[in-house]
């Protein structure tokens, strides 16, 4: 088969714009995702990290002893807007960022660590969990601070 310049030429008229709108609407969803994931940093976002040793059996990605848990979360919604883990090879950061973003810390984080119990099998997964107890600490201290600053105004 000869090289054509048009890889749709072969293709119907209908059936090539079927493909171009497809193609756009995806386009325009993936669009729309950037630009909310944008305006929501745009807001005023606060940053949390914990950290947890990991086993003795697992080395960090840089031969690191420690795993980090870093979340971006949304004051004013609570949601955890984005998330790093280090430590952990790039498919499993993105699984465990998949599981917790759009969480809200309002809620206890038992559903999220029963998520990462239940769908999350590795040697990291204890120092996951404790990364994450670790980091909501932090983000209560956070809240019981911004609470009492309030209270003081009043």
């Amino acid at each position: 088969m000869l090289f054509s310049p048009f890889p749709l030429a072969h293709l119907a008229v209908r059936d090539r714009l079927s493909i171009y709108y497809v193609a756009r609407s995806q386009f325009q969803e993936r669009l729309v995702g950037v630009v909310e994931h944008m305006t929501a940093r745009m807001h005023n976002t606060v940053f949390f990290a914990g950290y947890a040793r990991l086993p003795e059996s697992v080395t960090g990605r840089d031969g690191e002893q420690v795993l980090g848990l870093e979340l971006e979360v949304d004051p004013d919604t609570d949601l955890i807007v984005d998330l790093s883990c280090t430590a952990v090879l790039p498919l499993g950061a993105k699984f465990i960022k998949d599981l917790l973003v759009g969480h809200n810390l309002q809620e206890t984080m038992d559903g999220p660590k029963k998520e990462i119990e239940w769908h999350y099998f590795s040697a990291t997964q204890k120092a996951i969990l404790a990364a994450l107890d670790n980091v909501y600490e932090r983000w209560q201290r956070y809240k019981k601070g911004i609470q009492e600053i309030e209270r003081a105004k009043l």
